[in-house]
């Protein structure tokens, strides 16, 4: 059950280069460490730190670029819905949450946030976050996709096709367990969920109208205790 506006190829951020051996080193010497390579960027945080350091640095070697820009729109729209727990926190870096510099004659964006945990493999909040972003792109209610998650036939076709999540099948949560889990809401629950997939339509929509691309899935959301949080959502594109 995989969205056709779904993106991201998992491509790592840009290792072995000058730029990148210089990033890594100036870091390491300031007491940092890194905890992860994703799509487009590294992650990096000094031990027992509350807030982390995300690198935009592609894959393709030539600077931030346009994921830099994509990044931004999503930076100024968290700002602007801060009150939505959904949404990641920024934390100052040497007085500013944000700010470019220069690595082998290129521009690089570093970006402060609050230092969140991944989601679990094989977890409820794993597979809602799959099924929730594939529905953010069809238009429909949280009525209506309530609705539909409480159907034992969604989730087995969701099941037998984990092969293009690139996932073992261990990996995913089976239809009775996450059906189990849907069954044991109650209202405040479901309105709960209902609040993340109104926000996951929100960044959709206001995605497309800034034409980028749809990229939310689970690289791209953490979790801040029990909160799903989404942190990086778009991918830019020219034909979204």
């Amino acid at each position: 059950m995989k969205s056709v506006e779904f993106l991201s190829k998992f491509n790592e951020a840009e290792k072995d280069t000058l730029a990148s051996e210089e990033i890594n080193n100036v870091l390491r010497r300031k007491g940092y460490e890194l905890l992860g390579s994703g799509v487009d960027a590294t992650v990096w945080a000094k031990k027992d730190s509350p807030n982390v350091l995300k690198i935009i640095m592609p894959e393709h070697g030539d600077g931030a670029g346009s994921e830099a820009e994509a990044f931004y729109r999503f930076y100024e729209f968290c700002k602007k819905n801060s009150n939505i727990d959904h949404l990641p926190r920024f934390a100052k870096v040497d007085g500013n949450e944000h700010h470019v510099f220069v690595a082998d004659g290129k521009n690089y964006v570093m970006i402060g946030m609050e230092r969140l945990r991944p989601i679990p493999e094989g977890s409820f909040a794993e597979a809602m976050v799959w099924i929730l972003s594939d529905f953010a792109t069809t238009g429909k209610t949280w009525e209506q996709v309530h609705d539909i998650i409480r159907q034992e036939k969604t989730w087995e076709k969701w099941y037998v096709e984990p092969e293009d999540y690139e996932y073992r099948k261990s990996d995913v949560m089976p239809p009775e367990d996450v059906l189990y889990n849907i069954d044991s809401w109650d209202e405040t629950d479901a309105a709960q969920w209902g609040v993340l997939y109104s926000l996951m339509r929100l960044l959709y929509h206001t995605g497309r109208i800034n034409k980028q691309g749809w990229d939310l899935h689970t690289e791209n959301a953490m979790m801040r205790g029990d909160t799903i949080v989404i942190t990086d959502p778009w991918i830019a594109s020219e034909t979204a």
